[in-house]
């Protein structure tokens, strides 16, 4: 299924799923028992297969007075305040470049100070661990959703990834039992300030502050069932209708289920989080000597998912 939280009309958020490209269900308005879990995107994934499968029947009659129209609701973020948010370094190719971008960086604002800037460097211990940083759940945009450029930010990336929304709590798991925890899949885009990234990392504090700003997800959240092989998936990032970034989860050097195993090994897995892969080689535009600018419109798209667009506001 195709599941999505949507504004309608008289302003309430709800929970659908999509019966076309051009229609989503309302869950909540179909279910005439009043006693299914349809309340929000966070009490579906609670209620866990059984809550699934009830959505699937409501789905396959899809009652005609519970259809709209996209053009007449607005798309949501799937879960607009995650239970939690963790971003990890998945593909290692996109970190080998983005360390060279970074040191150019450096060099070209030290001109002229004096001052030669660290080496950034991708440290050994992220080709053997999936790394993660905690992000923002707070600071969610979805479909459409504006970034406001961040105050005294100069240069905004985006990143190009695919997420994990997990299902089932867990901890202490293997790759094999961390794969039945995932409850589906969405675009995340992990919007970056490089300049802030690069002056704060002598701290050691991680790369937090030049990510909290931003985290966009979305259109929909595929169920895992629907998905496929989520290690053979294509990946596309426009910028203006024009394309920038091209890649695929073939080539991760952690797959989603040994993130997983790894993550919940050091803190449980939470229902209702949201876990993003990375970018791979060339995800965001300071792989490519690019810069975006305000006014500019960033998307993200997945064939399996859809397409994540957002404009970027001053």
């Amino acid at each position: 299924m195709k599941l999505v939280t949507f504004r309608s009309k008289e302003g309430a958020s709800r929970l659908g799923a999509m019966v076309s490209d051009t229609h989503v269900l309302d869950l909540t308005l179909a279910d005439q028992t009043g006693a299914g879990p349809f309340g929000s995107m966070m009490d579906l994934i609670a209620a866990g297969e059984a809550g699934l499968d009830q959505a699937r029947a409501l789905a396959a009659v899809a009652p005609e007075r519970a259809i709209i129209a996209l053009n007449e609701v607005q798309l949501q973020a799937p879960l607009p305040v995650p239970a939690r948010l963790r971003d990890a370094g998945m593909f290692i190719e996109h970190l080998e470049i983005v360390a060279k971008a970074m040191a150019q960086m450096a060099v070209e604002q030290g001109a002229g100070s004096g001052a030669a800037p660290a080496p950034f460097e991708v440290p050994e211990v992220l080709y053997r661990r999936a790394c993660y940083y905690n992000g923002n759940h707070h600071a969610i945009l979805g479909p459409d959703e504006p970034l406001r450029w961040p105050s005294r930010v100069s240069v905004v990336d985006y990143e190009l990834e695919l997420a994990v929304v997990v299902g089932r709590a867990g901890s202490d798991l293997s790759p094999d039992e961390a794969r039945s925890h995932i409850f589906g899949y969405t675009l995340m885009n992990d919007w970056s300030a490089r300049d802030l990234q690069m002056d704060v990392k002598p701290s050691g504090a991680g790369p937090c502050m030049g990510k909290d700003f931003g985290t966009s997800l979305g259109p929909c959240i595929v169920t895992a069932d629907e998905i496929g092989d989520p290690q053979a998936l294509e990946l596309e990032a426009f910028v203006d209708g024009e394309l920038w970034s091209r890649g695929s989860t073939r080539n991760m050097q952690h797959s989603f289920a040994e993130a997983l195993s790894q993550f919940s090994w050091i803190s449980p897995l939470v229902p209702g989080e949201v876990i993003g892969s990375g970018t791979p080689a060339y995800g965001s535009a300071s792989e490519q000597g690019k810069r975006l600018e305000p006014g500019q419109v960033v998307e993200l798209r997945a064939a399996a998912i859809g397409a994540l667009r957002t404009p970027i506001q001053a």
